[in-house]
């Protein structure tokens, strides 16, 4: 009895992570409209349009930095988020116009970094293909600070990290 309830709860340990394994990297797709503010969380991190420019439909994917582009990639403290836009006509939106924001949520030792000036969030720029400082503030709640955000110029590849 006691070796089918280790098994039992084997199995349901194995099914549940293989049920939670493919979100963890799936991208998440939403609509986006002319004049909408919208934020869109994946997990600790996120993208705010702000009296949007757009009409299309947003990709937004969280992405393991395991596999990070560039020669040079600074120290990350969590996963990356990739957001992308595509307009109504299926065109792919590369240069960001209006307020559109990339946010992470903080944590107590992330935070402590950050006031350190040793936390920033960076971009990767396609172009030059490396790693760019994106100018980060606190987003605060009352008087707690939350989460780092900058602004966004293009859409692409985001994290948080050392400097």
């Amino acid at each position: 009895m006691r070796i089918k309830k280790v098994v039992f709860t084997l199995l349901i340990i194995i099914l549940a992570f293989s049920v939670m394994a493919p979100g963890i990297n799936a991208p998440g797709y939403y609509t986006v409209k002319r004049g909408q503010t919208v934020s869109i969380a994946r997990g600790r991190a996120g993208v705010h349009f702000s009296m949007s420019n757009y009409n299309g439909t947003v990709k937004v994917t969280r992405r393991s930095t395991d596999k990070v582009p560039g020669d040079v990639e600074p120290k990350f403290t969590e996963n990356l988020i990739d957001v992308r836009l595509t307009d109504s006509s299926g065109k792919t939106v590369t240069h960001v116009l209006g307020a559109v924001y990339v946010y992470f949520q903080v944590r107590p030792k992330d935070l402590r970094l950050w006031d350190q000036g040793q936390l920033s969030i960076y971009y990767f720029d396609t172009w030059k293909k490396e790693w760019r400082t994106c100018y980060t503030y606190a987003v605060r709640n009352g008087k707690n600070i939350t989460s780092l955000g900058c602004r966004m110029r293009v859409f692409g590849l985001y994290g948080v990290a050392r400097k």
